[in-house]
């Protein structure tokens, strides 16, 4: 195996194991949970520029006001110039 065969097997098993949950992931089961132990439900969205973040972040704050639950949410747009000519 060359090298770079053997860093894209690590990225790639490194990527799988962080990437895949624990256990079943139940987004309203979890906010109940945090609102009865008194803690706020933090929900990231994070990822390159077309993937949907903005649409999932609406998605999720039309939700959880039918169900009762408040929303908070913080923006934070950040715009590197390092990668642009």
């Amino acid at each position: 195996m060359n090298d770079k065969s053997y860093i894209q097997t690590a990225m790639e098993e490194a990527l799988v194991r962080i990437l895949t949950p624990k256990r079943s992931i139940d987004i309203l089961r979890d906010v109940h949970s945090a609102k009865e132990q008194g803690r706020p439900y933090v929900v990231v969205f994070c990822g390159v520029n077309g993937v949907g973040k903005s649409t999932n972040l609406a998605k999720v704050s039309f939700f959880l006001p039918q169900i009762r639950e408040t929303t908070i949410i913080p923006i934070y747009n950040y715009i590197s110039m390092s990668g642009k000519c």
